[in-house]
């Protein structure tokens, strides 16, 4: 029997596309007879994840609609369909189940409802659904087939009481399948595929895992999908970031190693989200405020490879503090590019406004207001563009700045999507460098010069800030912590204990900055926890952040 692993990007509410991509998928890969199983991803009829749209019954009821419709298109489809839905409970307990219905000739012939439901990080899913009770076990062509969802088959995980593989190990499953709809951060990839393959192994039965692909606010799906064999080995994988019929030709073996190294995730992954959002919202443009700094000048490269460099446009706001270097630097990046660059000073505007000011309140000595100010220009201006011609403005702050408040709300914070709000400043060089890495696009004067807003002068980030190779491993402590792989977390526990004063400092402003983070725009999901649905702290609290290193 050969399992067709259908690894699709459904769009979230979108009912009757999703629909249609499962028919159309389900016709053209039927086969020629019995041989075969097509499986389709977690919530494939309503994309994933769907939130409080779950709450409207209106929708629940269309979403039923649609399978129904999928039902009445494939009923002349020999092979069994997989597909992911959304179940009415008709019983106790909370009014629905996250489910897979197995579909043959226009027929729900099995249902299995999802037993494990993970209430982490961007997970909520006990929020919405009543957690299956049976075991997952449907025979087809000689074959037990086993079936798990997602969180099902990481049962180590979060330490659940229960073992799903070994329940089908122990009824005799001969297979296993095993919908998901399972966020993208970094390292997962090979994380998933130990896990799985020594799951695999272990109980001696196959697994075909199947991915969802696409982006969706701030999480990506990376698809990968793949098979294992009953010795787990992987015989077969899915391309990432990209829909992909896995199983077809039938003899085809493809054993791909998506991501070179960390730095390559990151721009792949930054890319394909921004790639997403902007179609899925309707965005066909962008627009990036340029400054000369490294930030900035990756996320014109990121947006130029996501949407195409005649849809980006560049706009550097030099003040009498901007350095002739970083004008300069910014048109040779855009050139580099092929991303059209305006230059909209702002000297007259800031002296205009801070003349005015001081004209209506007694003069102070306040240079962060006057610092932040010329902030809110730039983003004014920005902002004035986006409005004027449609084009999504992009905000340029890293996961260290956001962390520590770095960062002008209101000002370098506008904009409707961050594709490098969840990298640490060092991860941001890291992704240059990899821009880099057969021609220099990315000036070497951006990579190499002192970090700096250049809102005064002479300024540097690093007489507010700790070195960002201190920053960043104290960062990591308190905002991944035991997420992280054992030996980076002893070597940035060493990093702290070795600058504890840079470590009370940075806990000071972790907590100082949460209202800022909380009205700041989406951030890609890249790491295991990072500022978003993922992490949800009160703003008017008391209780002190600390690190125990």
């Amino acid at each position: 029997m050969v399992v067709i692993l259908a690894q699709l990007n459904f769009t979230v509410g979108d009912l009757q596309g999703n629909s249609d991509k499962i028919i159309k998928t389900a016709i053209a890969h039927q086969g020629t007879g019995k041989d075969r199983v097509i499986v389709f991803s977690e919530m494939a009829i309503s994309g994933y994840p769907p939130l409080d749209l779950v709450d409207n019954p209106e929708f629940i009821k269309a979403q039923g609609q649609s399978l129904q419709h999928i039902l009445e298109e494939t009923k002349h489809v020999e092979c069994p369909l997989f597909i992911g839905y959304i179940e009415p409970n008709n019983g106790p307990g909370r009014n629905l189940f996250n489910s897979v219905a197995v579909c043959v000739k226009g027929q729900i012939v099995y249902n299995y409802r999802k037993r494990l439901l993970p209430t982490y990080d961007v997970f909520d899913e006990a929020r919405y659904f009543e957690p299956g009770k049976d075991i997952g076990l449907w025979q087809y062509c000689g074959k037990r087939i086993g079936i798990l969802l997602c969180e099902d088959l990481w049962y180590k995980n979060k330490s659940y009481t229960l073992n799903t593989a070994e329940e089908l190990y122990r009824a005799h499953a001969d297979m296993i399948i095993v919908p998901n709809a399972s966020p993208s951060v970094v390292g997962k990839d090979a994380f998933r595929k130990n896990m799985v393959s020594d799951i695999s192994k272990k109980y001696a039965l196959p697994i075909y895992y199947v991915n969802q692909v696409g982006g969706n606010d701030e999480i990506v799906f990376d698809g990968n999908s793949f098979y294992t064999d009953k010795d787990g080995t992987i015989i077969s994988t899915a391309r990432a970031f990209d829909e992909h019929i896995l199983g077809e030709p039938i003899l085809t073996t493809l054993v791909l190693q998506p991501f070179e190294n960390d730095a390559s995730f990151f721009y792949q992954q930054a890319v394909y989200g921004l790639r997403e959002y902007a179609r899925k919202c309707g965005f066909k443009t962008a627009v990036v405020g340029s400054s000369g700094g490294i930030d900035s000048a990756v996320v014109l490269a990121l947006a130029a490879e996501a949407l195409g460099p005649d849809n980006v446009t560049a706009i550097t706001m030099p003040s009498q503090y901007s350095s002739a270097g970083s004008l300069g630097d910014s048109f040779i990046l855009c050139n580099n590019l092929g991303v059209q660059c305006h230059t909209v000073p702002i000297k007259d505007a800031f002296t205009g406004i801070l003349s005015q000011f001081n004209g209506a309140f007694e003069p102070a000595d306040s240079g962060v207001m006057e610092e932040n100010m010329q902030a809110r220009i730039r983003g004014m201006l920005l902002m004035s563009y986006s409005n004027r011609y449609g084009a999504l403005l992009l905000t340029t702050g890293n996961k260290s700045e956001l962390a520590v408040g770095f960062c002008t709300i209101y000002g370098d914070m506008c904009g409707g999507y961050n594709p490098i709000g969840g990298l640490y400043k060092t991860e941001v060089y890291d992704v240059a460098r990899y821009i880099n890495r057969t021609k220099e696009i990315i000036p070497s004067a951006i990579i190499d010069k002192v970090p700096s807003a250049e809102l005064s002068p002479g300024q540097r980030d690093d007489q507010s800030l700790p070195p960002y190779d201190v920053l960043d491993p104290i960062l990591k402590l308190v905002i991944e912590g035991d997420l992280l792989p054992k030996e980076d977390y002893l070597h940035y526990v060493r990093i702290a204990k070795a600058n504890t004063e840079h470590v009370k400092k940075t806990l000071a402003l972790i907590s100082k900055a949460e209202y800022k983070r909380r009205q700041g725009a989406l951030c890609i999901k890249m790491h295991a926890k990072d500022f978003g649905i993922g992490r949800r702290m009160p703003i008017a609290q008391k209780w002190p952040l600390s690190l125990s290193v």
